[in-house]
């Protein structure tokens, strides 16, 4: 892009001024932080400790679920189906009625005892008789069942139940002579946490152990082809953080395989190798969203607390989808986990956007995408289903300015949502397959949760960093222009005439603004808050003046003085009240360095030494506009305060005049350094022409009214 100095320029930032530069060590620093925790997210995604595990191998030692998970379990699902099998094989099933069998028989035993502990029969008889009840218990436990108290006797009843269905439902027990016996030390092991008591947990494991058999049996199940296996009904089993997959000793069997496999656990050991790669991915990762902010937006790349943003807003997605299911022990579903995934990388998105570029939030988004399928499991469709919602949540947002524009970037991201999620799932499941409905109908239920939930953490995410980090948004932009912040509210009633042309130069900014592409909501901001110092000496200045000019008992030099005095005027209390660097920047350069002229040629004229007049004494002290809006509203300060002085103001006369101002700066050097080109100089003049033609359009001549229309309307003005 050519400059009016001729020099090819940096783009400015969208959203706020150039900021000063941090050291280069600064920068590095961050760099390699932010390399590293995305490293330790995709690296620590790795099981710590994977097994080798084929049905039939025996376990070589206990195996622990480390998180929740489901799971297809192929050994019922084998089962469970109705084709015709081409082969059989003999494995172990889960047995439906052992566990009904086995609580009826405790449930009976325990009748009979009670019965005998309430007869009167002898001590030595009743001994004999429980332990025909339960004859493997020791001699210590019949003795107590007997003659326990009754609150006793109870508790350890109900135990033993619990105990005994804990044991059988979320422990596959085989008739190993062995599994019988780590069945029962792993019920003693329930039973003690039931009952606190160390005593009373004994003689509950000791009863319940009584009636523990086998919840596994062999049988010959039909063996189908693999065609035939992908068209059965899928049949889903859960395991749970802590339980035990499989003892020492034990042979694996089909259900423990898969378990194994939901968990991520069963496969290779993950040598450093792996590691390295995913460190390395992480890294050009980083190196290419650097390269290109760096080449693409130097005054973003140079802005640390913005780069800081940036990192801070990926990092901290990425630990929360990685760590917040390992730190609660959660293993999230597929249809959870493409939740978050949507959830997460959406708001990234929407926030990198608004609070920083878009076009660096599309290039973020991509990659986060990436990362995302990488983190779940290496499955590409969440990672396609992220990007689809990451990108129609960049352009949402592109321009949020009331509470009706939230709403419709919910409505856009559940509809792209639903389109992404329902052909991903179909693809991924296939339209023959019986889940398939199932599988839509959850989909769908977490799409629209994700539509739903991305834009409010969207919203909650810009009202804290956006104060956090110090960045302007065009919803803090909007709060500014109400009229009942505290500055424009003094402006209204202490400069009202400096108000009402503030009002005319964000009338013309803004449509100038919208014509080059610049940032409309910005400039008008800035042009409202544009003369705020004239607050302090609200009748030194024209538009505020009622009768005697204030300045005809001055000097020229002094009222020079006193008009150049509103820029400091206006910088100190736009700091005081805590206006963005944005606004700031534009007060601080809507003047630049032009001549106060009207000064200096009554200087020049009543000065006995015209020559000795110094020019730079009657300057504003610049800078000049450094950006394209602080450039657009230096044109419309001089052009709506050229019209206002302006007799004639037919449409001809309006487009000359304009031009004139136009090109007065334009000769004063006052745009070259704000990166507007010639083109768009004659844009914008052509859109301010086009707002003062509709303000100061012909009107029609009223025809005069006789005595009584007068009286008439006088009549009802007055209620009669």
């Amino acid at each position: 892009m050519l400059s009016l100095s001729g020099k090819r320029k940096k783009e400015q930032p969208g959203n706020g001024s150039s900021r000063p530069s941090y050291p280069l060590t600064t920068r590095v620093g961050l760099a390699l932080g932010t390399a590293f925790l995305l490293s330790v997210c995709l690296a620590s995604n790795l099981p710590p400790h994977p097994y080798t595990v084929r049905s039939g191998d025996v376990i070589s030692h206990d195996i622990l679920s480390p998180v929740t998970a489901s799971f297809v379990d192929t050994g019922l699902r084998l089962a469970g189906s109705a084709e015709v099998p081409q082969s059989s094989q003999t494995t172990l099933i889960l047995d439906p009625q052992a566990l009904p069998s086995a609580l009826n028989d405790l449930a009976a035993a325990n009748q009979r005892i009670a019965a005998i502990r309430s007869g009167t029969a002898p001590a030595e008889q009743r001994v004999v008789s429980v332990q025909s009840i339960i004859p493997k218990a020791p001699k210590s436990t019949v003795a107590w069942l007997l003659s326990a108290p009754t609150e006793s006797f109870e508790s350890v009843v109900k135990a033993a139940a619990a105990g005994l269905a804990l044991e059988m439902t979320q422990r596959p027990v085989t008739a190993a002579v062995g599994d019988i016996s780590l069945a029962r030390r792993d019920l003693a092991d329930r039973c003690q946490h039931l009952l606190p008591d160390v005593s009373l947990s004994e003689h509950a494991a000791d009863l319940s152990g009584q009636f523990l058999r086998p919840s596994m049996v062999a049988a010959v199940v039909p063996f189908l082809s693999a065609g035939a296996l992908a068209e059965s009904a899928p049949v889903y089993a859960t395991v749970h953080r802590g339980d035990v997959l499989a003892h020492k000793g034990e042979i694996a069997t089909t259900r423990l395989v898969d378990e194994l496999d939901s968990l991520g656990l069963n496969g290779p050991p993950y040598g450093i190798l792996w590691r390295l790669c995913l460190v390395a991915l992480a890294i050009g990762s980083m190196v290419i969203v650097v390269i290109f902010v760096r080449l693409y937006f130097p005054a973003i790349y140079a802005d640390t607390r913005r780069m800081a943003l940036l990192a801070f807003i990926v990092i901290s997605g990425f630990m929360a989808l990685r760590f917040l299911g390992f730190a609660l022990g959660l293993r999230m579903t597929p249809s959870q986990y493409g939740f978050f995934a949507l959830m997460w990388v959406t708001a990234a998105g929407m926030l990198v956007a608004t609070l920083i570029r878009a076009e660096i939030a599309v290039l973020v988004v991509a990659l986060l995408s990436m990362h995302t399928a990488l983190l779940l499991d290496s499955q590409l469709q969440f990672g396609i289903a992220a990007l689809f919602s990451a990108l129609a949540g960049v352009f949402s947002v592109r321009r949020i300015r009331q509470r009706l524009d939230l709403l419709r970037s919910m409505a856009v991201l559940c509809a792209v949502n639903l389109a992404s999620v329902w052909i991903l799932t179909i693809w991924n499941v296939g339209p023959a397959a019986s889940q398939l409905r199932l599988d839509l109908k959850i989909a769908t239920g977490w799409a629209i949760l994700a539509g739903g939930c991305a834009p409010v953490l969207f919203f909650v995410g810009v009202a804290l960093l956006e104060r956090i980090f110090h960045v302007t948004t065009d919803l803090s932009l909007l709060e500014l222009c109400d009229n009942h912040q505290p500055l424009l509210r003094r402006l209204v009633l202490e400069a009202p005439g400096t108000y009402a042309h503030s009002v005319g130069v964000a009338s013309l900014a803004e449509a100038a603004a919208e014509a080059i592409g610049a940032a409309p909501l910005w400039v008008r901001v800035g042009a409202l808050y544009h003369d705020i110092g004239k607050i302090s000496r609200p009748y030194f200045f024209v538009e505020n003046q009622q009768g005697e000019n204030l300045h005809n008992k001055l000097t020229p030099t002094m009222s020079a003085k006193i008009i150049t005095t509103h820029i400091t005027d206006g910088i100190a209390l736009a700091r005081q009240h805590k206006l963005p660097e944005m606004v700031v920047d534009i007060i601080q350069q809507h003047h630049g360095t032009s001549l106060v002229t009207y000064f200096y040629h009554q200087a020049v004229i009543t000065s006995d030494s015209p020559m000795g007049i110094s020019e730079s004494s009657f300057r504003y002290c610049g800078p000049k506009p450094q950006s394209r809006e602080a450039g657009i509203l230096m044109l419309a300060d001089t052009v709506e305060s050229v019209i206002r002085s302006s007799i004639r103001r037919n449409p001809g006369r309006l487009d000359a005049v304009v031009a004139r101002a136009i090109q007065t700066r334009l000769a004063d050097g006052q745009l070259t350094e704000c990166n507007l080109t010639f083109r768009e100089i004659d844009q914008i003049q052509a859109a301010f022409t086009r707002v003062l033609t509709a303000i100061h359009h012909h009107r029609v001549e009223y025809p005069a009214m006789d005595g009584a229309e007068e009286r008439a309307i006088a009549g009802a003005g007055s209620g009669r």
